[in-house]
């Protein structure tokens, strides 16, 4: 959403729009971006990535690590996985982060 900044050629312009418009063309704006995401994604579900384990996760026991697409994957797993590469089924899909579990 643009705001007009002092001292600008754009912030003297007479026909601004107004907040609720712009707010209104925004949300349009990212529910269009998140439902694509979404369609992007969902293509992991049910499928199996071989993750580089980076980070262990103390209090929730999870693993975080990416997969050879660079997607990030949380799982539960042991600290012992950190800087190996696990399989992982990839059971929730979302634009930021993929969600699954360990392949035993």
């Amino acid at each position: 959403m643009y705001l007009p900044r002092p001292q600008t050629k754009a912030a003297q312009f007479e026909d601004q729009i107004e907040d609720s418009i712009k707010s209104e063309r925004l949300n349009r704006l990212f529910d269009r971006h998140d439902a694509m995401a979404f369609g992007l994604v969902a293509r992991y579900e049910d499928t199996i990535l071989q993750v580089l384990v980076e980070e262990h996760f103390i209090e929730s026991g999870k693993l975080s690590g990416r997969s050879p697409e660079n997607k990030l994957v949380h799982f539960l797993g042991s600290s012992e996985l950190v800087g190996k590469t696990v399989p992982v089924r990839i059971l929730k899909a979302a634009p930021a982060v993929l969600r699954g579990e360990l392949v035993q």
